[in-house]
């Protein structure tokens, strides 16, 4: 499967947002809120019921602008460039809580930003790194070298973070606080690989869900219902590229 280009690449990420934020709601006759914005380098849809889709817009844009690695001067790049930052208690409460998952249950682990920036994927040029260039990159990997003292974060040993295996997910617990207080009804917010399903429909059934087929973005490979909470997936077969008449990707959610 040949990855088209960026631009259309998003737009039909987009759509494809859509329609899934569409088939979770297309059973209800009331009208939600809805407000459709590009932040973390994805589409994102919000549709709620009895709540403001612009203030959860404001909170992701907010949040966006703190640690996502692709805001130029977000406070999680100039931590990687500065090696030590007194965060917001946003950034401090995602790198807390992340290191404490990965203690939890290893595999994913925040400390390996400066191994997947090595090939570049979401940038203009990606590249296969050499192998003294990931071995060196390798040494830098592990969340003892994040040292965080309150709101104060000193990366050890060129440590740097990436928050692409949970960034997300901490976005969308943000929001259900927010809708929390706003006490929204109903909610369906989406990242595309990450969806918040908040409160009860008002129809009283599940939330309807469809995972879309990575080889044919036309039909679904999975569906099932489910109650509110957060539903995400993980796969190489939106952010790659090709090199070498082989395709490779660094799973990123």
């Amino acid at each position: 499967m040949k990855k088209p280009e960026r631009r259309l690449f998003v737009s039909a990420a987009c759509a494809a947002a859509l329609m899934v934020c569409g088939a979770v709601m297309m059973h209800l006759d009331k009208k939600p809120d809805e407000a459709t914005f590009f932040a973390m380098d994805c589409p994102c849809t919000a549709a709620v019921y009895g709540g403001d889709a612009e203030a959860v817009k404001d909170r992701i844009k907010a949040l966006e602008k703190l640690y996502s690695p692709y805001e130029e001067g977000s406070e999680l790049s100039r931590l990687n460039e500065s090696g030590r930052l007194e965060l917001s208690e946003e950034t401090a409460q995602l790198i807390e809580k992340s290191i404490e998952l990965t203690k939890k249950y290893g595999g994913a682990d925040i400390s390996a930003g400066a191994l997947t920036a090595l090939w570049n994927v979401t940038g203009e040029e990606p590249r296969v790194p050499e192998q003294s260039e990931i071995q060196t990159a390798l040494s830098a990997v592990g969340y003892e070298n994040i040292k965080l003292s309150g709101s104060e974060c000193v990366l050890e040993n060129g440590t740097q973070i990436d928050v692409g295996c949970d960034g997300k997910g901490f976005a969308l617990d943000e929001v259900k606080k927010l809708l929390d207080s706003e006490k929204a009804d109903c909610a369906v917010v989406s990242f595309g690989s990450s969806t918040l399903l908040y409160g009860q429909k008002p129809d009283k059934t599940d939330f309807k869900v469809a995972v879309t087929d990575p080889f044919d973005n036309d039909n679904t490979c999975l569906s099932f219902t489910s109650g509110g909470g957060s539903v995400s997936t993980s796969g190489g077969y939106e952010r790659y590229f090709e090199a070498q008449a082989k395709s490779g990707a660094i799973f990123l959610t």
